[in-house]
């Protein structure tokens, strides 16, 4: 629900009564799981409505209201927001004649029009004491933050009790205990359910404040596939669609904030962003008709706590209801039995209306943001006991044996208890190993696939060869027997490249549907010796993530994430090998001249890696100029001997565009009026054997928008374009000729730097990389 509409219920809530008891309903379910942009316009508005001179009271008092029933929706956004922009104004207000202790003395808080009539009037004088009420009620319930320190809640409420300010009799049942205590550092909000200090640099959270993070994650994930399942309406899948794209938000600005050295931390928020993704995705194909997965076929992972953890948290008496205190009860000889008087532990009140003082304490320390988890609030009962006889004396004597009995009946079922969780704790131990285990051989068995695999591709590729050199031997056998008819060779280019999976779908170009290549460059593709990995480059290049680099002894992948400016990406070195790696050294390449910044960390490691495990690294990169470089890494380790790899690294320039979202008619229209700033290249194509593939390879992972001629009718159906959002934007128009297997590529864009940097990166990845 947007935050025009919760506007509309505040507006309305506050004409009368009536109005009010629906509007609170309303406008609590709403902020529960509102947007922070939400929760500033909610508490901005209802600022407003009590400063607002012309506003009568009584809509301040309803106002007042409809604000409490926000806070206790236990929003995290909202009572962040709310401590820092409205609490300052209403503790002002509740210092109102605070030297007076006549439970009138708010009848003229507002002036004049507290006093304009008898309504206005006794809605003043409820306006203080609500508000009296509903500040120690916050202070109550979010009194702290997950680090201990008091929040601002108990700040302004120390603060009001240090002023000698009277409140209603029936919520005093702390002391001043946290009155002397001074203020704490400043608090900000870090990401959703955490509070931190306000460091000068960024630090990645504690292991607890984490975990409540992934946790807080994982559950709205969690409750938004049951709503869909469910079949909720579209209102509220909306609302929850607009929390998770918050979420979404919040972590990638964690990843782009967070240091080179927190690697577990980044590594968790890539799996929380592709959960979050994951869960986004099946609602857009949900509102499109398409069946959705199963919430059990969704990773939504569980809270990262060890096994003796769990068993830790077991509470053996959770099944026990919480005894309510009972008034203690003095019986005096020739009187009546009277229960005693005053207020015990936290439920016995006075008159709600009255402020007459009392002895009072501080509300207890509660979390700001799990407020249901109040401390015990107990008073000590006082007991005199007087032994006036022998025979209360063998009473009381019997009394200690039972008592004794008891104590030993209970230290054997503790015992009995105790151990066991502790077989529990064993078998849960057992449990976990042989998860393990489990895990461990599904790894071997994956190696063992992909060995598979490899050997039937090479299967595939040597009866390949041999199918060749049968022709190439009938060939040879024609020519010694003098049949010289080339008519009669079989077509050997039609049959490796033209079979149902390529480009014989294809008809020859038109003159009327191609743009004319008389300018275009005549390229040969040209491959470094440095590097050993182009095939998997490619691959990489055009996906999110990839597998760079994959032998018997060792995988390398990368995951990578970005924005206009930077690039964060994690690359994983996994160990295939029995020979456990004992030192890693990484090294990138430095285009920092040519515009392209990269580093990676640690650079060096002396870390074991044994057989089936990995070690990370991190990548960060940023955009200063375009370029059409290739960054290289120099990968060394240490497995017995020393190894050296030289891997091509899918992070170059194209990475920081994004698709060009227009209407079609108009992409084509802005490729026509850039037909003077065009750069031409006519290249082979490498192992590309149908459009899709081809448009895979431009799209780089979806940076460039590829159309096609079902969305340009301008476009034939061998060529597709391109499109970026670079800044200026970049287009890119791919001819296909189906005899000859060649593409020709025409680059457009205003800047020059862009046309060529395209220019090369669409060479590399179609043909082959130039020398770098």
């Amino acid at each position: 629900m947007n935050t025009q509409k919760a506007q509309d219920i505040i507006r309305t809530g506050i004409i009368s009564d009536s109005e009010y008891q629906e509007a609170s309903q309303l406008l609590s379910g709403i902020i529960k799981y509102a947007p922070l942009s939400t929760c500033k316009e909610v508490i901005i508005m209802i600022k407003r409505i009590i400063k607002d001179k012309s506003c009568p009271p009584t809509s301040k008092l309803r106002a007042l209201k409809l604000f409490h029933e926000c806070m206790m929706a236990d929003n995290t956004s909202f009572l962040m927001y709310a401590q820092k922009k409205i609490m300052s104004r209403l503790t002002a207000l509740a210092k109102h004649k605070k030297q007076e202790s006549d439970d009138n003395r708010g009848d003229d808080i507002f002036g004049i029009a507290s006093l304009s009539s008898e309504e206005n009037r006794l809605a003043s004088r409820n306006f203080l004491i609500t508000l009296l009420k509903n500040i120690q009620t916050w202070a109550e319930n979010y009194g702290r933050g997950p680090d201990g320190r008091p929040s601002s809640y108990l700040n302004y409420y120390n603060q009001l009790l240090k002023e000698n300010v009277i409140f209603p009799m029936q919520l005093l049942t702390q002391s001043k205990q946290y009155a002397s205590r001074s203020p704490p550092e400043k608090l900000v909000m870090k990401y959703p359910g955490t509070i931190q200090r306000d460091y000068d640099t960024y630090r990645p959270p504690s292991k607890q404040n984490s975990i409540t993070f992934k946790n807080s994650i994982e559950s709205a994930v969690k409750t938004f596939y049951d709503l869909v399942t469910a079949g909720e309406k579209k209102e509220v899948l909306d609302e929850r669609a607009a929390c998770l794209k918050g979420y979404r938000s919040d972590i990638e600005n964690q990843i782009q904030n967070c240091s080179t050295d927190s690697v577990e931390w980044v590594e968790m928020l890539f799996q929380l962003g592709d959960k979050v993704q994951n869960a986004l995705e099946m609602y857009e194909n949900f509102k499109k008709g398409k069946k959705t997965e199963n919430i059990n076929d969704k990773n939504l992972g569980t809270p990262n706590k060890s096994l003796n953890e769990s068993i830790l948290d077991l509470d053996i008496f959770s099944d026990i209801p919480p005894q309510k205190a009972s008034p203690v009860v003095i019986k005096t000889q020739g009187s009546p039995t009277k229960p005693m008087q005053g207020p015990i532990g936290n439920g016995a009140f006075n008159d709600p209306l009255s402020l007459t003082p009392v002895k009072t304490q501080s509300p207890a320390a509660v979390n700001l943001f799990n407020p249901h988890l109040s401390p015990n609030l107990n008073s000590p009962s006082i007991f005199q006991t007087s032994i006036k006889s022998p025979s209360d004396r063998i009473e009381i004597s019997i009394l200690r044996e039972e008592n004794d009995k008891l104590k030993s009946l209970l230290f054997q079922k503790q015992s009995e208890e105790n151990e066991r969780i502790s077989q529990q704790n064993k078998l849960l131990n057992e449990v976990n190993f042989l998860k393990q285990a489990l895990e461990l051989a599904k790894q071997d068995i994956s190696m063992k696939d992909e060995l598979i695999n490899k050997l039937t591709s090479a299967n595939t590729q040597l009866n390949k060869s041999l199918f060749d050199a049968a022709q190439q031997i009938e060939k040879l056998t024609k020519l010694t027997n003098g049949f010289q008819d080339k008519t009669s060779r079989p077509n050997v280019l039609k049959e490796n490249h033209l079979n149902e999976n390529s480009f014989d779908h294809l008809k020859p170009p038109q003159t009327t549907k191609i743009l004319p290549c008389e300018s275009a460059v005549s390229f040969e593709r040209k491959i470094s010796s440095e590097a050993i990995n182009y095939d998997l480059y490619r691959t990489s290049n055009s996906m999110a993530r990839g597998v760079l680099f994959d032998d018997e002894n060792i995988q390398v992948g990368l995951q990578i994430a970005s924005d206009d400016t930077n690039i964060i990406g994690m690359m994983y070195i996994g160990n295939k090998n029995s020979c456990p790696i004992t030192e890693i050294t990484t090294e990138v390449s430095d285009y920092e001249k040519d515009g392209l910044v990269l580093s990676i960390s640690p650079t060096h490691s002396h870390d074991t890696i044994q057989q089936g495990a990995q070690a990370n690294r991190m990548i960060k990169a940023s955009l200063i100029n375009f370029t059409g470089k290739i960054p290289l890494l120099s990968l060394k380790i240490m497995q017995g001997v020393e190894k050296k790899y030289s891997l091509w690294l899918p992070i170059t320039a194209a990475r920081f565009v994004h698709g060009l979202q227009q209407d079609s008619k108009e992409i084509w229209r802005l490729w026509e009026e850039l037909a003077s700033k065009e750069e031409k290249r006519n290249i082979p194509l490498l192992g590309i054997k149908s459009m899709h593939e081809l448009s895979l390879h431009i799209s780089f992972a979806n940076s460039v928008k590829v159309y096609t001629y079902k969305e340009i009718e301008n476009l034939s159906q061998a060529q597709l374009l391109g499109a970026g959002n670079s800044k200026p934007p970049v287009f890119i128009l791919t001819t296909i000729d189906p005899n000859t297997l060649r593409v020709d590529v025409a680059v457009r864009s205003e800047n020059s730097r862009i046309r060529e940097s395209f220019l090369d990166l669409i060479t590399a990845q179609l043909c082959g990389p130039e020398i770098h």
